[in-house]
């Protein structure tokens, strides 16, 4: 994919990937990103089974510890929010709940 990216004039400037990989291969994608010359990590949504209120606190735990070794490695990590963020569970949104 990078030498197309290149032959192309492209820039890899960002990629959507799954939670899981970043979770249990991190290497893997440092390495990755490492060839693509990408600095920016992204997942393209939360995985279904944190979509409920305690999902949400829990995602937020187990994001922060599964991408700590991506940034210490030189990476950026973001997440790639939809509508359902938004919704209400009691008078929060999952945007808005406690850690």
């Amino acid at each position: 994919m990078k030498k197309l990216c290149d032959d192309a004039g492209l820039i890899i400037a960002a990629t959507h990937i799954g939670f899981e990989e970043i979770q249990n291969e991190p290497n893997k994608v440092i390495e990755q990103h490492s060839i693509f010359e990408c600095k920016h990590v992204a997942i393209g949504g939360l995985p279904g089974s944190y979509a409920n209120a305690e999902g949400f606190v829990r995602f937020a735990k187990e994001a922060s510890v599964a991408v700590k070794k991506l940034a210490d490695a030189g990476f950026d990590f973001s997440y790639h929010n939809h509508s359902f963020e938004l919704e209400k569970f009691g008078k929060r949104t999952g945007l808005q709940m406690p850690l």
